[in-house]
């Protein structure tokens, strides 16, 4: 079961989003500091009380975000649990993409799986895609993109609201809040294969749930996350420091590829995927489909890898038939056309304020 998110005052403004420049501290160095306002500014004129120094964490040290991730206890048995993971440019991120998290995570826990949360995991630099923006600013605008998630989730139902949805056994929460970034992939210094990806994210949760298991029993397992034997009302006498603890067996969950149609269908193409099998095989695939397109046809046709593996593959279609993609609000961006409800606030906030896709040349939206 989810945590109650207590709402609280959000405020937005064209400048808000300034300040995740300071995010890409914890991803690349940069040689000035970020003042408050997010402005940079030289080394000399560094006020100590409104200032950080960006430093280069070691290149190893990209810990998997664990903050969003949530158990649904009323999962139906076996409890398949699983974390979606959507590899891309994000270039920028747009309300598609969080689209895709929304409509994956509603359909999959209708189904009965037990979603634990979500992950956006830009690419690197070195993928070499024109007009590709640096991945330090990809990767801080997915995060302002999850953070927007977040707000609106506050916004977006009353407390009685979600109380009531998180009690009922057959309402789905109409405002998810489960999706983070992961950019270990976007710190890589060459292309890194999504299947590499997928087993690093399993690996990190497996970690993560063992760590945490030992070191203060159930406190950093998800919320609401104890073993099947144990009783939730009993749960937290397992973090007791007095108490006997035996360490539970980390759970099997799985990182399942969310991706587009177009994704999908390229699979289907020799020599466009290294290992599509062993994706489909370990991982499974949700697909977000436009409505009018014929996946189904695709993935029952014999002889291709999609057929092999169909029972792997969760066909999601988005009937409201939305054609919002990255590169169309990059065209929009270049000629100065409005892009505010193509893409969530604090991005297109963070874009205007770093001069990204010929912003520089246009006025502010």
């Amino acid at each position: 079961m989810q945590k109650l998110f207590t709402p609280k005052r959000v405020t937005y403004s064209a400048t808000a989003a300034a300040a995740a420049v300071a995010t890409i501290a914890s991803l690349w160095e940069y040689t000035g500091t970020v003042s408050a306002d997010g402005a940079a500014e030289p080394l000399a004129t560094k006020a100590a009380e409104n200032m950080v120094t960006l430093t280069k964490p070691p290149r190893g040290e990209v810990p998997l975000p664990t903050d969003k991730l949530s158990c649904k206890m009323r999962a139906s048995a076996p409890r398949n649990a699983v974390v979606l993971v959507c590899c891309g440019s994000f270039n920028p991120p747009t309300v598609m993409h969080m689209r895709m998290v929304d409509l994956a995570g509603d359909e999959l826990m209708r189904r009965g799986y037990d979603v634990w949360g979500a992950y956006l995991s830009p690419v690197a630099d070195a993928y070499g895609k024109p007009g590709l923006a640096p991945a330090a600013d990809r990767v801080a605008m997915c995060r302002l993109a999850a953070d927007d998630e977040s707000a609106r989730r506050s916004f977006g139902c009353s407390l009685v609201e979600e109380q009531l949805v998180h009690v009922s056994h057959t309402l789905t929460n109409p405002a998810l809040d489960m999706t983070m970034v992961y950019e270990w992939e976007a710190r890589q210094p060459g292309y890194t294969r999504t299947l590499t990806v997928l087993r690093r994210v399993e690996s990190e949760l497996k970690n993560w749930w063992s760590d945490g298991t030992r070191n203060s029993g159930a406190e950093l397992t998800p919320a609401g996350c104890f073993p099947s034997n144990i009783d939730q009302d009993q749960a937290g006498t397992l973090a007791h420091p007095l108490m006997p603890q035996s360490k539970p067996e980390p759970p099997l969950v799985r990182a399942m590829l969310l991706c587009g149609g177009d994704v999908l269908e390229s699979m289907a193409i020799p020599g466009v995927w290294r290992d599509p099998d062993v994706i489909l095989r370990e991982h499974g695939v949700v697909c977000i489909a436009r409505e009018g397109t014929n996946l189904e046809q695709l993935i029952n046709c014999p002889g291709s890898i999609l057929y092999d593996f169909r029972d792997r593959i969760i066909i999601v279609y988005d009937k409201v038939g939305n054609s919002i993609s990255s590169s169309k609000v990059r065209q929009e961006l270049a000629t100065g056309r409005p892009v505010r409800y193509l893409v969530p606030r604090m991005v297109l906030s963070y874009i205007y304020q770093k001069g990204l896709y010929g912003t520089s040349r246009n006025e502010r939206i």
